[in-house]
């Protein structure tokens, strides 16, 4: 902890047009912006919704003002050899001590809190965290930036710390490679370390605004484009020194600065625009207020930044960054909130200063200060810090495969047979059927993770997954019918669709398997069955693989002559509400033309993802239901589809889900949703007593 009495007195003020050089070690100044900056981004978290204040940035930007400088000192120091291992000692004890201990408490209490289908997930972004990398943990998990809620990672914070350890490993070398061959020469190394960054800069900068474009998701937790956000502020702090500026213009590039700082959040969102060029104003407000400096001003902005309340929050300001957002993520499941309450908001904003306060005096300058990390030689710091991190390592990724074993266990039982007496389902709406008491099924541990027993069964025809249940790839356009059932049947029913077509697959599985069918599944995720390439302008576009997919999907069938083809008859993608693309108009009249019998299914709505979530958090099925979607047309509901083929046949799915305009979370004891969009595989068993009788009329030669 830096002790400010032994520091030299703030200059008395200068004349105002007085150009002087500002060479101190200690900037009290960029302390205050540091704390600044950590209230801003607590505040941000806390109360804005998921707006980027834009400290993180103003974070980066200290590292790089601050780092890179060192570097040099330490290149020249040595020769253009950098001591990499007090360097890399010196991270141990700043960066990892502090943080060791939260992660295992955290892990401990997201253990408790958190429900079992995400402590896969959960344990993976640990591991990635205690090894430096969640940043891109995040882009491979296909995780985005989001506002804290119950679903959101608790670890989510950590890709900005994973960035900064990234960038102090790699940044030593990249010196060293300029700095080692222009001491062999005898040359002044900094004007080409100065290039180097500047190159950097611009590199790092254009590929920050190349990926807003393309993918802001991953673009936003990309070390490469936050690279001239540490960069920058190094070319700044390697010629801070000789800038010569008066009392004046330091006073007002300080007051810009600081406004500039403290406005960013409001004027962009950050989330889906940053580290693009649009993040030069948070990182160009920092940079501002320490080229101003100490502005020997009586109203410097820096008078301001040099405030007790500040110099406090810059010494707790690691600590309170590390554990803030957990505690938000765990009070928001503990109390199955989407959001913070005020009295929650100010809770975690006083516990976790009280962490805070505790992290910085006993571990910051307790436990990083011992002998165990302080010692004669670096050696003994740097390997704690190394075991000590891949310990933990392998203790989360333990921890992953145990949490996915039990998941594996809870699935099988749900996939088990289960008694429509005991587990109505659907029955309990369409039929009146009676409930007895009975606990949810399938475990609802396992209902967020399960995507249908069809991803666990392989077909009996091919190994090509893909080309009959992909999940989009739009290299993947020749499908191949899976098959399941009995392949030497003369009896066969062909599903083809997206995921809200496969989601009912199981209830035909156990029919196809009564009456000896052969099961044909066509799925293409998130790909209706349309064949029209070029929809009109109110219509969605898919991707051109759908279209393809689609086309070869139905000659597959036409070639094929099922008895019964079940697709989709409408798309809740449409206009923003339900309705009926053309080219899926397209396809049945080619049915038709064979004609082969068609099943249309109405598409199901969009719910919650915390539907499983509330559940084990103790809600019930009607609190944790959802209202029935508006985006169901109500001349829909009244007559059902018009101007049909005349071989189709539409199926209101609706009536499985939703009763009295509410869609409850559990329905006949069965847990209805799997995730935000799809019904479980255990709920679409128990519409087969109302298909069946459907099916008999509308194709009785299944059944002779």
């Amino acid at each position: 902890m830096i002790d400010r009495s032994t520091l030299p007195p703030r200059a008395s003020p200068e004349p105002a047009l007085k150009a002087f050089h500002d060479r101190r070690s200690f900037r009290t100044e960029l302390h205050g912006v540091r704390g600044l900056a950590i209230a801003l981004v607590v505040t941000f978290h806390i109360f804005s919704n998921g707006r980027v204040s834009g400290g993180i940035d103003i974070f980066l930007a200290i590292t790089g003002f601050l780092a890179i400088p060192s570097l040099m000192r330490r290149a020249e120091k040595g020769k253009g050899f950098i001591p990499l291992g007090v360097r890399f000692a010196g991270l141990v004890r700043r960066l990892w001590v502090p943080l060791a201990p939260m992660l295992i408490i955290i892990a401990l209490a997201g253990t408790v809190v958190l429900p079992l289908s995400s402590h896969p997930q959960l344990f993976r972004e640990f591991r990635a965290s205690s090894l430096f990398y969640e940043n891109y943990e995040l882009i491979r998990s296909q995780l985005s930036y989001n506002a804290a809620g119950p679903d959101t990672s608790p670890l989510q914070h950590l890709w900005s710390t994973s960035i900064q350890v990234q960038f102090h490993i790699l940044m030593p070398f990249i010196v060293m490679a300029v700095t080692v061959p222009f001491f062999y020469l005898k040359r002044n190394p900094r004007p080409a370390v100065l290039i180097i960054l500047t190159g950097l800069t611009v590199w790092s900068m254009m590929h920050a605004i190349e990926g807003q474009q393309v993918h802001q998701a991953e673009n936003y937790f990309s070390t490469v484009s936050r690279t001239w956000q540490l960069t920058l502020p190094g070319i700044v702090g390697l010629t801070i020194d000789k800038m010569r500026i008066n009392s004046l213009f330091r006073a007002i590039l300080s007051w810009i600065g600081l406004i500039l700082m403290c406005s960013a959040g409001f004027i962009f969102d950050g989330g889906s625009l940053y580290p693009s060029y649009h993040a030069l104003v948070p990182v160009g407000a920092m940079l501002l207020i320490v080229i101003a400096g100490d502005t020997r001003s009586r109203w410097g902005a820096d008078r301001i930044l040099g405030l007790w309340p500040f110099q406090k929050l810059g010494d707790i300001s690691y600590s309170l960054y590390i554990w803030h957002w957990p505690l938000i993520v765990l009070y928001l499941n503990y109390s199955a909130q989407d959001t913070l309450d005020l009295f929650g908001a100010l809770s975690i904003l006083l516990i976790s200063l009280c962490l805070a306060y505790l992290g910085k005096r006993f571990l910051e300058d307790g436990l990083a200060q011992a002998p165990l990390f302080i010692g004669a030689h670096w050696r003994r710091p740097l390997t704690t810090g190394i075991v000590g991190a891949l310990l933990m390592g392998s203790t989360f990724w333990y921890l992953q495969h145990s949490a996915l074993w039990e998941i594996d266990r809870l699935e099988a039982a749900g996939r088990a047979d289960f008694s429509l007496s005991d587990y109505p389902g659907a029955q309990a709406f369409v039929a009146d059927a009676p409930v007895p008491e009975m606990p949810v099924f399938p475990d609802l541990n396992a209902v967020p993770t399960n995507w249908g027993e069809v991803f666990d069964l392989p077909p009996i025809n091919t190994t090509e997954l893909d080309r009959c249940w992909g999940e989009g790839d739009d290299t993947v356009t020749d499908p191949v019918g899976c098959a399941y059932g009995n392949p030497e049947s003369d009896k066969t029913v062909a599903m083809v669709g997206g995921s809200h077509v496969g989601q009912w697959w199981r209830a035909f599985k156990n029919a196809a398997d009564d009456y000896d069918w052969q099961l044909i599944l066509l799925q293409r995720g998130g790909c209706v069955f349309t064949i029209d390439p070029e929809p009109s302008p109110d219509e969605p576009v898919y991707p051109q693989g759908c279209y393809e997919y689609n086309r070869n999907a139905l000659d597959y069938l036409l070639d094929i002559q099922p008895d019964l083809v079940v697709t989709g008859g409408t798309t809740q993608h449409f206009k923003g509400r339900e309705g009926i693309l053309e080219g899926m108009r397209d396809a049945w009249v080619e049915l038709e033309e064979a004609e082969i019998p068609t099943l249309l299914l109405r598409d199901t709505q969009r719910v919650p993802d915390a539907t499983a979530t509330c559940l084990m958090q103790g809600g019930d099925a009607i609190s944790c239901g959802t209202p029935r979607s508006e985006k169901y047309l109500k001349s829909i509901d009244e007559n059902g589809l018009s101007d049909l083929p005349t071989t189709a046949l539409f199926l209101d799915t609706s009536q499985f889900i939703c009763k009295d305009d509410y869609c409850p979370a559990i329905i006949g004891n069965v847990a209805v949703w799997r995730g935000q969009a799809h019904i479980t595989y255990a709920y679409a068993q128990t519409i087969r007593p109302t298909l069946e009788p459907i099916l008999r009329d509308f194709v009785p030669e299944l059944y002779e």
